[in-house]
C-alpha cells in the first residue's frame, strides 16, 4: 500500500498545481527519430533512447521492435500505467496488471498494393487485475482510465497532423 499511497500523494500534489495554474498543464513533448543504418533507426527524447527496425523480410535486420511495435506497447504501458494511477487515486491496491494487445494490419499496405487500406484495421486488449478490492470497484478503476486514457483516445480518433519538410545538400569535407 505504500507504492499506491506515494502515487495517490503525487497526483494530489500535481492535481493541486494545475488547479491553481493551469497553464503549467499545457506541455509540448519533443524527440527525433534518425536513421542509424539500413532501416535501424534511434528515437531520441530527452535522456531516453529506443531503437527500431524492421523484420528481414522487409529489408531490415529485426534488431528491434518495428514503429507499429512501439505503437502497440505504447497503448498497452498507458493502459497499464492508467490503471495504476486511478487505482491509486482511489487508495485501490492492485498486485498485478497486465494487457495483451493485438492490432491487425495487411502488411501489404506497406508494400504500396493499390487498393490495400493503410494502418490498422482492428486493436483488442485483454486486461487482467489482481487486486483484493471490489470487483466492481476494480471495473470502475479500469473503466475511468480508459475514459482518459492520452494514447487510446489517439488511437480512436483522428489527431491534427501538421507536417514541415526541409530538404539540404550533404554536407562536403
Amino acid at each position: 500500500m505504500e507504492r499506491t499511497d506515494r502515487i495517490k500523494q503525487a497526483l494530489e500534489r500535481t492535481h493541486g498545481i494545475f488547479a491553481a495554474k493551469p497553464n503549467t498543464a499545457q506541455v509540448t513533448k519533443t524527440g527525433r527519430a534518425t536513421l542509424v543504418d539500413g532501416l535501424l533507426c534511434q528515437y531520441t527524447e530527452g535522456d531516453f533512447k529506443v531503437h527500431s527496425d524492421q523484420p528481414e523480410v522487409l529489408g531490415g535486420e529485426g534488431k528491434a521492435l518495428t514503429p507499429g511495435g512501439y505503437l502497440r506497447a505504447g497503448l498497452s504501458l498507458c493502459l497499464v500505467q492508467g490503471y495504476a494511477v486511478r487505482a491509486a487515486r482511489r487508495g485501490i491496491a492492485l498486485h498485478k496488471v497486465e494487457v495483451d494487445i493485438e492490432a491487425d494490419t495487411d502488411m501489404r499496405s506497406v508494400l504500396g498494393f493499390a487498393g490495400v487500406p493503410c494502418g490498422f484495421a482492428e486493436f483488442r486488449f485483454k486486461v487482467r487485475v489482481e487486486s483484493d478490492a471490489p470487483e466492481a470497484a476494480v471495473r470502475a478503476v479500469i473503466d475511468e482510465a480508459d475514459g482518459v486514457s492520452p494514447v487510446l483516445e489517439c488511437i480512436r480518433r483522428a489527431q491534427r497532423i501538421v507536417r514541415s519538410v526541409a530538404i539540404a545538400r550533404p554536407e562536403t569535407v
